[in-house]
């Protein structure tokens, strides 16, 4: 059989299950399979003991898949596991089609597909913040954090502008918070700037963190400087130093 062909029979059935309602949904139809399996095949069973102990030990078995699968889902849609094989970027799009907003506690950005063709850059980058998401998930009060540089590391995963400007738009509604992490190499066509200037008219509590002695662009430095809106900036030299910086002063960093 070809490397690339899909797999036959029960595994088959079971990958595409996993593929359409994950694991969540996997052991939920799991469950409520062998609950209807044993309903089914038990009454054929001629010995009585063995009828009885297949009867209830299929029935528990399905009702804790059950259980266990209708917990997954019900996390899942809450927003429990942001990073966990849950994009944001695709709980966004789901939410942009009913109009509503993507709630989160912090949004996280930072240059993107900017990078082009400079893979180098765009792994050092999603590194960066996959470091930085993992320390502000240690703030208490921090539990869901949105960055699409980590919902869509790869360049083949990117959606089309449209789309991806309404994800973050719809991201940036349900924002508690902002950060916005400035390397000192930062490609000249990123556009992230663009999510920073609707944080600040949205009046979102901002972070910038800044690379080495990089200036900021003449308007955000304004913003820094000014007491009309929530901006503040730290400068950085390397990841476990804004580790640090995020350990030892939590949401202090925000103005709170």
């Amino acid at each position: 059989m070809p490397d690339d062909a899909a797999p036959n029979g029960i595994a088959g059935g079971v990958a595409d299950v996993a593929n359409s309602f994950g694991v969540g949904g996997t052991a939920l139809v799991g469950g409520l399979a062998l609950i209807g399996a044993a309903i089914w095949k038990a009454p054929e069973i001629q010995d009585r003991t063995t009828q009885i102990a297949v009867l209830i030990g299929s029935l528990v078995a399905g009702a804790l898949a059950v259980l266990v699968g209708w917990l997954l889902l019900r996390q899942a849609t809450h927003g429990g596991g942001a990073f966990a094989g849950n994009p944001a970027g695709a709980q966004a799009s789901e939410q942009i089609a009913t109009g509503s907003t993507t709630e989160n506690d912090v949004f996280i950005a930072a240059p993107m597909a900017g990078f082009g063709a400079d893979e180098a850059g765009r792994k050092a980058a999603v590194e960066l913040v996959r470091g930085v998401e993992v320390a502000l998930r240690q703030l208490e009060h921090i539990r869901i954090v949105y960055t699409p540089l980590l919902a869509r590391p790869e360049s083949l995963q990117y959606e089309t502008p449209a789309t991806a400007f309404e994800a973050e738009l719809a991201a940036l509604r349900g924002a508690k918070r902002y950060v916005l992490i400035l390397p000192e190499s930062m490609p000249a066509g990123t556009s992230v700037l663009v999510t920073t200037g609707i944080a600040i008219a949205r009046n979102i509590p901002t972070l910038i963190l800044r690379e080495g002695g990089r200036e900021l662009p003449f308007l955000l430095e304004g913003a820094v400087q000014s007491r009309d809106v929530k901006v503040h900036c730290h400068p950085y030299t390397n990841l476990p130093g804004i580790q640090r910086l995020i350990q030892n002063n939590g949401l202090r960093l925000f103005g709170n």
